[in-house]
């Protein structure tokens, strides 16, 4: 296997994942794009995660999302690039 077929393999399985926990965490989640830096941008380019609203819906930055939005897609997003398995508990006061 290449490593580009490889890397595209772990950063789908690392986007499923985001996907799963954000909708776990907030009812309707817009659905996260994991961006993939092209070869010019160097290996040493971060990744950029992007959401999409709708099954159709364009791609935006999660800076465009709601506070709650981006808040939960922030904690989906970190907790899906964690290396463990662990539990965790969330507990949030409501609105």
């Amino acid at each position: 296997m290449s490593d580009q077929c490889g890397a595209a393999i772990v950063m789908r399985d690392l986007q499923d994942r985001a996907n799963s926990l954000f909708g776990s965490l907030l009812l309707d989640a817009p659905h996260l794009v994991l961006g993939r830096p092209t070869l010019s941008d160097g290996i040493s380019q971060n990744v950029t995660w992007e959401a999409q609203i709708g099954a159709e819906g364009e791609l935006i930055s999660l800076d465009a999302l709601s506070a709650a939005e981006k808040k939960w897609a922030t904690i989906a997003i970190n907790l899906a690039s964690r290396e463990t398995r662990e539990g965790f508990l969330l507990l949030d006061e409501p609105e």
